[in-house]
């Protein structure tokens, strides 16, 4: 059974997901104690998913005068409200705990799995949206893909 919502729900829960990667990559290429090239990728992977959020935004922001719905092929908005769960959680806890070393095999797990997850509910949106956006969200699956490749990397680079 599929999901039946707004475009510009989806959009705005898009945006969401994007800014918690913000704040996760951004904790864990600060925090990282695994060198400075692994530190660097994360900051680059946070400022990828800031130009995300933003085209995410415009994209919801469009959206808001179409009361259309769309019968999309998997849940992608709870896909997407359990990737932002997710990262919240995994966020309130890297914040709670001493300012050490991060669990790396953990973040990366949930890393790999939000952004895989990610990929599977962009592709139902730009299956459904409207023409006009496909091109932005290719381009954003496109990176999403080359997050998810980057990371299993560095995991196998860390032989995690």
């Amino acid at each position: 059974m599929g999901d039946i919502c707004l475009p510009s729900k989806l959009a705005a829960l898009a945006a969401e997901v994007e800014e918690e990667g913000i704040a996760f990559y951004g904790v864990l290429s600060k925090r990282a104690a695994i060198g400075n090239n692994v530190n660097r990728i994360f900051l680059t992977l946070s400022e990828q998913e800031k130009a995300h959020r933003k085209t995410f935004l415009k994209i919801a922001e469009a959206l808001k005068q179409d009361e259309t719905t769309y019968e999309f092929p998997v849940n992608v908005g709870n896909l997407l409200q359990i990737s932002i769960d997710k990262l919240k959680r995994t966020l309130f806890a890297l914040n709670t705990v001493d300012s050490g070393p991060i669990d790396m095999k953990k973040s990366l797990a949930i890393a790999i799995r939000t952004e895989a997850e990610s990929v599977k509910a962009y592709t139902a949106m730009e299956e459904k949206f409207p023409d006009k956006f496909t091109q932005m969200l290719e381009k954003i699956i496109a990176e999403e893909n080359k997050h998810l490749d980057t990371l299993l990397k560095v995991k196998d680079r860390l032989d995690l």
